[in-house]
């Protein structure tokens, strides 16, 4: 049991505040639970059944425990089973079983770029997932994760313009993609979660580029990224309050 709690409890301190330390101690073990049914496949952070849940926010925990073998592995697993063709898929397709509210096996929700996680799981965590683990390759500059990520980031980021930003203005509709867009009826409207998400994953597919040498993929990267900027800030900010807005209705 001492050498298990030990193997767990990589991140010690040493501060003059105990429950810091014990603190700092006892975090590593729900993130080590999360991976609990294999060592590098993160699952849903507070829910047990959820042996496999693509990208729900405990990727963060690990990379701030530096943990970046977990994050890498967890990236190889899933990028494996991103799909790189799919010439049936191509337009949306709601579905009539759930009366048109989500896409239906056959949309492009399912097609090209996507990641596949257990097919009753309507949520768009892939965003989530690539935003984390390109949190860990700013902080590490893993050569092999690089290589996992390029080609993979580069699919994930044509399949969210298709199936988010179908109107091409530069606003991405927040497709139940975080914890507290639950419940929240977007239908088609630019959101700002979805928006923030492209933004940050062009601007380092735009990084990857210009130190693959590929002066060209790097400019489309940076003006998709000025066009995200350029929507979000005159459509969604609200000058009055400080903020952006959390989306703007289809209709205007």
């Amino acid at each position: 049991a001492q050498a298990y709690r030990d193997s767990i409890e990589r991140i010690r301190v040493h501060t003059p505040e105990a429950r810091l330390n014990a603190a700092v101690a006892a975090v590593c073990h729900p993130l080590d639970a999360a991976c609990d049914r294999h060592p590098a496949l993160f699952r849903h952070g507070c829910m047990a059944y959820s042996v496999l849940f693509l990208g729900w926010r405990v990727i963060f925990g690990a990379i701030a425990m530096g943990w970046h073998d977990r994050v890498r592995e967890n990236a190889r697993y899933y990028i494996d089973r991103q799909r790189r063709k799919d010439p049936d898929r191509i337009t949306p397709q709601p579905d009539p079983k759930t009366l048109l509210t989500s896409q239906s096996p056959d949309s492009r929700f399912y097609g090209r770029g996507h990641i596949p996680n257990p097919p009753w799981i309507l949520y768009n965590t892939q965003s989530q997932f690539f935003d984390q683990t390109l949190h860990d390759w700013r902080w590490t500059a893993d050569p092999e994760l690089e290589r996992l990520l390029r080609p993979a980031l580069d699919l994930h980021l044509d399949w969210i313009r298709d199936c988010f930003d179908p109107d091409d203005d530069g606003l991405y509709e927040s497709y139940i993609n975080t914890l507290p867009t639950d419940s929240v009826w977007y239908a088609g409207g630019g959101g700002v979660e979805e928006s923030a998400y492209a933004y940050y994953a062009h601007l380092a597919a735009r990084d990857m580029a210009r130190r693959a040498g590929d002066p060209a993929a790097a400019d489309r990267h940076q003006a998709r990224a000025d066009k995200i900027r350029r929507a979000v800030r005159s459509i969604l900010w609200l000058p009055g309050r400080g903020h952006y807005a959390l989306y703007r209705e289809q209709g205007g």
